[in-house]
């Protein structure tokens, strides 16, 4: 696996491109995929509050939105208890279709999104060579999408955590904690959201999610951005 991490003072990001389980797809044999490249990563960023006017055009709009979503997403939008949380969902769900169909050639209501058994998104036959994934903080999202290797992204807003070393106690490995105690209280919070969403962005790019041990992913807190996964699988990188 490879991964970037950039950091914005409001933001953190991970993104990791699986390039070490699997092989790259043998059941397609594109090369690209508009304007897809093979080998390239395309990140689109995605405002989620385009809906805070309370106009009928907007109101118009978000019903288009829901409308093009499937039985799994409406039933996921309308768990939400708060309104805001609901259109930032739908917004996020359409402008995935919407991006996806794109490559696709594909209304937003067409492009055939399933989940995995693990519960990641991913696209059905024959449009599986296409890899995605979707993060949303706030009233932003990133969306990465590449062709033929699994990926994750993580976007995450950087808030002050007074208790960093007992969040990070319960998340990080042995290594990770060590690394976080070993820099000045001032920069504990900045390393811990690199840890963070580096960590997340390598589990969504497996497909396990963050049910399994830590010990599957260790990654590294400092600023590079390239090459910050250490072990996979408990094997070093």
């Amino acid at each position: 696996m490879v991964g970037l991490n950039p950091q914005t003072a409001q933001d953190s990001i991970g993104i990791c491109i699986n390039r070490v389980l699997g092989t790259p797809s043998t059941q397609s044999s594109q090369a690209s995929l508009a304007g897809l490249g093979r080998g390239q990563v395309h990140l689109h960023h995605i405002s989620l509050d385009q809906f805070q006017d309370p106009s009928q055009q907007a109101g118009i709009a978000l019903i288009e939105q829901t409308n093009s979503l499937n039985a799994h997403e409406l039933q996921r939008s309308a768990g939400f208890l708060h309104a805001l949380d609901r259109q930032h969902f739908i917004t996020a769900r359409w402008s995935l279709r919407a991006l996806l169909g794109g490559y696709l050639n594909l209304a937003p209501a067409e492009v055939p999104l399933t989940v995995t058994p693990t519960g990641k998104p991913t696209l059905s036959p024959p449009h599986h060579d296409l890899h995605f994934n979707l993060s949303h903080t706030g009233g932003r999202a990133l969306l990465a999408a590449t062709l033929g290797r699994s990926l994750g992204i993580d976007l995450e807003t950087v808030v002050p955590l007074p208790e960093v070393l007992g969040v990070a106690a319960r998340v990080c490995t042995d290594r990770e904690l060590t690394e976080l105690r070993s820099v000045s209280a001032q920069m504990r919070t900045a390393v811990f959201y690199r840890l963070w969403t580096r960590r997340e962005a390598a589990l969504k790019a497996l497909g396990t999610g963050l049910g399994g041990p830590p010990e599957q992913v260790e990654v590294d807190g400092g600023p590079a951005r390239s090459a910050w996964l250490r072990a996979l699988g408990g094997s070093p990188e």
